[in-house]
């Protein structure tokens, strides 16, 4: 089973898709986007093991400021990115299917804030096995509304597939997304007051530790993506093409980085509403690391640790999911925000081993 044309939603029983080729002529993927969405899922699991079940000590170590920066610009800024560079190169890029998909990966992401969080939430304190402060104050019913990177992506895919019919110009998807960037600020929090219109708002540019990825500002990764994927299904040097997009990157880093030094509240904020000086800086450090990722898959030898993350790529979706379901459940063993460096470091590894190993099983399922 192998991940959509737009690298987030899987299809049981789904043929390889064309989105990750490089063309339908020589039938290749584009490892290095493989390579790079596979370290973000390595970074994805470890930070959130972190988050959820490290102690305040282990958060503050270096570990713990290893782990953020693995999980965190290299993990959800990539998948992003990625699924808007994935979109040139689909087959299946009509706006019938990307609705369907659209929609499909919205209902995924509210099934699985129950199956991760309303459903244990609520079993966990009526068997008392966890306590409130396990919930973080919140109830079992507010898990079911978490804003995630798959609601993100869900309302991102059909923007960026509308964008790219009525623009189709790159540079003005990059001129939007620097708008987004910049304007996203001014709409955080804005709320009607009415209960039933707020929770599309906040899917928007909702505030809050319950909403984890608005669209603003998110929205500017698949958007860059969407331009960079498609001057590279057309380059005649794609070496060449990776290799100029680090430079401009480069430069976005080291720009990016030193408006947040200057102005760090309004250029930073935070991970998941983040100003933009740091949006420019997240997008800077993705064009590198895919720079480097091309380099790596066309200099290093194929070998296992590739394979693995490979692997995890073309299966980002159901990985993200089952990972998160037991992570979700794993409170009631492990509580919230108790472990040690040592400790989080055997999780990380046994959660992501279980999540490889079921998905694995699920797709044997599926295909049978």
């Amino acid at each position: 089973m192998d991940a959509d044309e737009h690298g987030f939603l899987l299809k049981p029983g789904a043929l390889p898709s064309a989105a990750l080729l490089t063309s339908d002529e020589n039938d290749k993927r584009v490892r290095s986007f493989d390579l790079a969405r596979g370290v973000g899922a390595l970074g994805m699991v470890a930070v959130h093991v972190l988050l959820l079940y490290g102690s305040r000590a282990a958060n503050v170590s270096l570990y713990g400021a290893a782990i953020r920066f693995l999980g965190g610009p290299l993990a959800a800024p990539v998948f992003l990115f990625l699924m808007g560079a994935s979109l040139p190169f689909s087959r299946h890029g009509s706006p019938r299917a990307v609705l369907r998909r659209a929609a499909a990966l919205l209902l995924l992401a509210y099934a699985l804030n129950f199956l991760r969080g309303t459903l244990p939430a609520f079993l966990g304190l009526q068997f008392g096995v966890i306590g409130p402060r396990d919930l973080m104050s919140h109830t079992p019913a507010d898990l079911f509304w978490v804003v995630d990177v798959l609601h993100c992506a869900a309302l991102s895919l059909v923007l960026i597939a509308a964008v790219r019919f009525l623009l189709p110009w790159p540079w003005a998807w990059l001129l939007l997304a620097a708008a987004v960037a910049v304007g996203s600020p001014l709409l955080w929090g804005r709320m009607s007051g009415s209960p039933v219109l707020d929770r599309g708002l906040e899917l928007l540019w909702g505030t809050g530790d319950m909403v984890q990825f608005p669209l603003l500002p998110w929205l500017s990764y698949p958007l860059t993506g969407l331009a960079f994927g498609t001057w590279l299904v057309t380059s005649a040097d794609r070496d060449g093409l990776f290799r100029r997009a680090a430079g401009v990157g480069l430069a976005l880093l080291l720009t990016g980085g030193w408006l947040i030094l200057i102005r760090p509240a309004v250029h930073f904020g935070d991970y998941f509403r983040s100003g933009p000086g740091a949006v420019m800086a997240f997008t800077g450090l993705v064009l590198v690391w895919l720079a480097v990722c091309q380099w790596l898959v066309n200099h290093v030898w194929p070998n296992a640790l590739f394979r693995l993350f490979y692997r995890w790529s073309e299966r980002i979706t159901p990985f993200f999911v089952v990972h998160w379901i037991l992570l979700g459940w794993g409170i009631g063993l492990f509580g919230h925000t108790r472990l040690s460096v040592l400790a989080l470091l055997l999780l990380s590894i046994t959660v992501l081993v279980l999540t490889d190993r079921l998905v694995w099983l699920w797709e044997r399922g599926t295909a049978g």
